[in-house]
């Protein structure tokens, strides 16, 4: 995911089907999941100065969960949060090849996620 580094001069910037509009200087690329995680690894997933400024800390490799998508097996557990909502700490679990399966809201927010189906083309 390619995202703005620090806030655009032009509030097109900010809409990501008009990103391709914005200069190239302005953006780095972001991380969700790097590819050998390992616990305490910590880690920016976009840095965009005032509108997205995630960050990811993983605390645990080689789980299993179950969801109504299945059991999945060497799943890795984070921790994430944004220094714009300070008050919201989230557990996410991603499993390879499809990504969040699982997603709890630990403190200060009460969102949850859970993978049921996946369809292919």
């Amino acid at each position: 995911m390619i995202v703005p580094a620090t806030a655009p001069s032009t509030p097109a910037c900010h809409e990501p089907s008009r990103l391709s509009t914005c200069p190239s200087s302005s953006y780095v690329a972001g991380t969700i999941m790097p590819a050998d995680p390992s616990p305490t690894d910590a880690y920016r997933q976009e840095l965009s100065r005032g509108s997205a400024e995630d960050q990811a800390w993983i605390v645990e490799r080689g789980v299993t969960t179950t969801v109504p998508y299945g059991r999945l097996h060497d799943v890795v557990r984070t921790f994430e949060w944004s220094r714009l909502e300070k008050e919201v700490v989230s557990t996410k679990l991603y499993a390879p090849g499809l990504g969040i399966v699982r997603e709890e809201d630990v403190a200060g927010g009460d969102e949850t996620f859970v993978l049921v189906s996946v369809g292919r083309r």
